[in-house]
């Protein structure tokens, strides 16, 4: 078995450690595959958070460049707002024979409460996806959406800010799953924040803001102060499948 994954904030990877587990699964993550373009295993599966009732970009590029053969195929996806209709959505990119849904707590800081996160205990729903997956259950899906378009979340890039306390560290440049970041360790501007360059490639996943261990990078006029991430996956998990500095 072969669990593709995207995540930002640890949610999709936890669910995808705990469901490897499970069931004796091999993991990789989807910003790593690069030119990958067929995948071959008895079982195949995708799992990625749901942006704004939609599949991220980076999921749907992966999608429409890669064949997955496999006797069952199936995707999980995490939502922290409500999850659309995610399957017929999935069916514009893929045939899924199964499409299964996990609520978590959601990383998109504009809709956040000023709240302190705290992580769904996702245990039961790990348990019946995976009974499901092992009688290889099937559901049938009609689109029922556009597949995602990047371009609205590229501005995201645009809105964002760095606090005086940023130490130029580089976890932002190393969790960003399409290098959209480069920082100059030694220039910096007239209030002593150093120097950012985009590629302008930002897809909006808010790795960077949820990563930053001092809080530096944030989105003016947010609703949250607080910052979220797994609990049961660290920075160094996140960069390890998201650093495109290879």
């Amino acid at each position: 078995m072969t669990l593709f994954y995207f995540t930002a904030t640890g949610n999709s990877l936890d669910i995808a450690k705990r469901l490897g587990a499970e069931l004796g699964a091999q993991l990789r993550s989807i910003p790593l595959e690069g030119a990958t373009a067929e995948v071959s295993d008895d079982v195949i599966g995708v799992i990625f958070p749901v942006y704004a009732a939609n599949v991220p970009a980076i999921v749907t590029r992966f999608l429409r460049r890669v064949r997955l053969n496999a006797g069952y195929t199936f995707a999980i996806a995490a939502h922290g707002g409500e999850p659309g209709d995610i399957g017929g959505v999935l069916a514009t990119l893929a045939a899924f024979d199964n499409v299964y849904t996990i609520e978590t707590w959601s990383n998109y800081l504009p809709f956040n409460p000023d709240v302190q996160p705290v992580a769904v205990d996702v245990s039961s729903d790990i348990e019946r996806i995976a009974a499901a997956i092992r009688l290889k259950e099937i559901r049938g899906f009609k689109p029922g959406g556009e597949p995602f378009d990047p371009a609205p979340w590229h501005s995201q890039a645009l809105t964002y800010r760095w606090r005086k306390n940023c130490t130029a560290c580089g976890t932002c440049m190393k969790v960003c799953p399409v290098a959209n970041y480069t920082i100059s360790e030694t220039e910096r501007d007239a209030n002593g924040i150093p120097l950012f360059k985009f590629a302008d490639s930002c897809e909006g996943c808010m790795a960077c803001l949820q990563n930053c261990p001092n809080a530096a990078l944030y989105m003016p006029n947010e609703p949250t102060r607080y910052r979220y991430r797994n609990p049961n996956i660290t920075v160094d998990e996140i960069i390890a499948a998201n650093n495109q500095a290879r």
